[in-house]
């Protein structure tokens, strides 16, 4: 799942981006110097919540999700 800082900093009901901020949390993946986030070199999948709407990116996590069990889900079908 895919947003840039300032998208998560706009979203933020918990105030987790003013506290670090702010000094009073060091530990906030991807915001904290302590604590980088090392975005994969090949994700499986990515999802960008800033260029989709809640639907859309429903339908990619459930299309990845059918397409990497799509052998089991076949093998099960009555006959």
């Amino acid at each position: 799942v895919h947003a840039d800082i300032s998208e998560l900093e706009r979203r933020d009901t918990k105030n987790f981006y003013s506290r670090a901020k702010n000094g009073e949390m060091d530990n906030l993946i991807g915001y904290s110097p302590s604590a980088p986030y090392e975005r994969p070199e090949t994700p499986d999948l990515m999802i960008d919540t800033e260029k989709n709407c809640i639907s859309s990116a429903l339908c990619q996590l459930t299309g990845f999700i059918l397409a990497c069990h799509q052998d089991k889900l076949l093998s099960k079908r009555p006959k």
